[in-house]
């Protein structure tokens, strides 16, 4: 919000309300992550305008639901913007924001964030409209793996299993993970891909049974 009030000139003597629009996964296999989203987006809003909103401008906040598609997401994105004033729009994971960003950089112009938190999307001449709200998967990884050496002491190396879902962002920083490990003298003894929104576990869990590993990463 306060990236919003620096690139809107939110501090402006216009009393207009600052028109946000969220897409959000409602329905579908993700349904359970949106609603809670929802629900925060709505609770966050809420107290921002009661008490005082963003140098005195409340927030609009337009939600809608994209079923976690990427056509939809984009379908939901241009409207928003064709009724005008938008100053800031979330994405609903990357490849919404991999698909939007193109127009928006030559054409809207709209400040963006997302859930989505891959690597790439750091690179500020592909991306110089969105901003990432927290580290990206890359260095959520590094992060945890030097907590693990951290924690080694004089023990043997330690065991780590990687469990990720068969989806960009399940992926996306596998490869680095690997990388920082054998750097840092971390053994990976499973790498375990498992179907996006799956419920049978049953065959993973012998795996991660079986590898007899120190530390687990979900992703």
């Amino acid at each position: 919000l306060l990236a919003v009030y620096a690139c809107t000139g939110a501090g402006s003597a216009a009393a207009q309300d600052l028109k946000f629009s969220v897409p959000l996964p409602l329905t579908g296999v993700l349904a359970f992550t949106g609603q809670l989203q929802q629900s925060a987006w709505q609770h966050a809003v809420d107290y921002i305008n009661k008490t005082g909103g963003i140098k005195g401008r409340k927030i609009d906040l337009s939600l809608y639901d994209d079923e976690y598609k990427v056509d939809l997401g984009v379908a939901g994105f241009k409207k928003a913007v064709a009724s005008g004033d938008i100053v800031f729009a979330a994405g609903d994971g990357t490849p919404f924001i991999r698909a939007i960003s193109p127009e928006n950089n030559d054409r809207y112009k709209v400040l963006m964030s997302s859930t989505g938190m891959a690597s790439d999307l750091v690179d500020t001449v592909k991306y110089p409209y969105h901003f990432l709200a927290a580290l990206n998967y890359t260095d959520m990884f590094d992060v945890l793996f030097s907590y693990i050496k951290g924690k080694q002491g004089s023990g043997p190396a330690p065991k780590v299993a990687l469990v990720y879902s068969a989806t960009e962002f399940g992926r996306d920083p596998i490869e680095n993970a690997k990388k920082k490990a054998a750097s840092l003298g971390i053994n990976i003894v499973l790498e375990e891909e498992t179907k996006f929104g799956g419920v049978e576990i049953g065959a993973s869990a012998v795996k991660l049974r079986n590898a007899r590993a120190d530390y687990v990463i979900f992703h």
